[in-house]
């Protein structure tokens, strides 16, 4: 039987004084992690077992806790089948381990009960979670979601072995197995943007967070925190789009983000979002092409790194205006990768026939040209700023750029001229 624990208001103030500022993000785990993940089958057949072999290498309670997350996250899938039927499974530790998938309900009794036969003081946690199918403009905001907090050398953590385990695809509704570092002693602080407890006492924040105030916070994901992002402009989910368009962002130099904007589960083109890098921040410009409901959705990586981009956070667009002009110029990697930022023109469609000012950023390009037709414009260089006047002619128009140790050169902005 799973027990919740309550707190009376003494023990809250207790509970308040007992938050650590040191979390599991600061250690590493590597010697933990892969005791855990190869666990010999023969130790896998009841709880007692389990938790006996995961944590008697280790002295340290939260290395105890981090082998039990570990082989949690690793070994138990989410059972979407179950969830998506409504067929709930019971929250047995016992029919978990032996099926090896559960729903949240089964991933936090296996944690409580594993960290209680390994000496460990934990509690289940019941509340609202803004996870698969949340919708910012639809959702009840009531209790769908278990998690678990653990008692390390005094002083109480959160995590959630259901999404360090990994996730639904939002294509096919599958589970895709992925391990989520962040949701292991997670800083509270962090946490609060996607659950929200029954007993405010388990926020571990003083004050603790309003219900209202949970409800606007702006849906993170762990990349956001990972890349040291931070919101400057924009700190509610739901923006209000009538005049401004502009959304900043706190960006590290060594960071670079982009943006798509969708509707009801469409992507719209590319050339309706523009992002600009700006020194320390970035900064978001919309245009959807009429009034209605939409879904920003942002993505950051490493700029001197390869690899995919990874979601951060989004947004519920609630556009207000008229129907909007041809977009913004359409831009590509390298004008991203590079962290450039474009002043003149802003708009994809400019006048044919006329004298155009290009005027834009590209840090570390040796040269940028305006390529419109079979005519090459080279634009002045001035630091890592490039200008120049162009006489446009109907067609497509090319901004290209080239750069160190890179003979060719690559596109960074589209426009049409007519």
């Amino acid at each position: 039987m799973i027990r919740y624990f309550t707190v009376s208001l003494f023990l809250l103030g207790l509970l308040l004084f007992f938050i650590s500022p040191i979390h599991a993000q600061n250690t590493s785990f590597v010697k933990v992690d892969d005791h855990a993940r190869n666990t010999p089958t023969e130790f896998t057949s009841n709880t007692s077992l389990l938790a006996n072999y995961l944590t008697s290498p280790f002295h340290t309670e939260i290395e105890k806790a981090r082998a039990i997350f570990t082989w949690i996250t690793d070994n138990i899938a989410y059972d979407s089948s179950s969830f998506f039927a409504g067929r709930i499974q019971p929250s047995d530790p016992k029919i978990t381990l032996n099926q090896r998938k559960a729903t949240c309900g089964g991933y936090s009794a296996l944690f409580y009960e594993l960290a209680g036969l390994a000496g460990l003081e934990a509690v289940i946690i019941r509340g609202h979670s803004k996870g698969y199918g949340f919708d910012q403009m639809t959702d009840s905001f009531t209790s769908n979601h278990e998690w678990n907090a653990v008692k390390i050398d005094g002083y109480w953590k959160l995590l959630d072995t259901t999404w360090g385990a990994g996730a639904i695809s939002h294509e096919d509704g599958t589970f895709i197995k992925r391990f989520e570092d962040f949701f292991f002693l997670t800083n509270p602080q962090h946490l609060i943007h996607t659950h929200f407890p029954e007993d405010s006492s388990w926020q571990l924040l003083h004050p603790p967070v309003s219900l209202d105030h949970y409800k606007q916070l702006v849906n993170v994901k762990p990349g956001f925190f990972a890349h040291q992002l931070t919101l400057e402009s924009h700190k509610n989910a739901i923006i209000d789009l009538t005049y401004e368009s502009s959304i900043s962002l706190g960006v590290p130099e060594n960071q670079v983000l982009t943006a798509r904007l969708s509707r009801g589960g469409s992507e719209l083109p590319i050339n309706q979002v523009l992002v600009q890098h700006i020194g320390n921040r970035a900064v978001i410009e919309l245009n959807p092409p009429q009034r209605g409901s939409y879904e920003l959705e942002i993505f950051a990586k490493q700029s001197n790194r390869e690899g995919a981009f990874s979601k951060v956070l989004s947004y519920t667009i609630k556009n207000n205006r008229e129907t909007a002009d041809s977009g913004f110029p359409e831009t590509f990697g390298r004008f991203l990768m590079q962290r450039g930022n474009v002043e003149t023109p802003i708009t994809y469609v400019v006048p044919a026939g006329e004298e155009i000012l290009f005027s834009l950023r590209i840090p570390g390009a040796k040269s940028v040209s305006v390529v419109n037709g079979d005519t090459w414009t080279d634009l002045t260089k001035n630091g890592d700023h490039f200008s120049g006047i162009v006489h446009t002619k109907p067609g497509l128009i090319q901004v290209a750029g080239s750069f160190e140790n890179d003979d060719k050169y690559s596109v960074l902005l589209e426009y049409q001229a007519r």
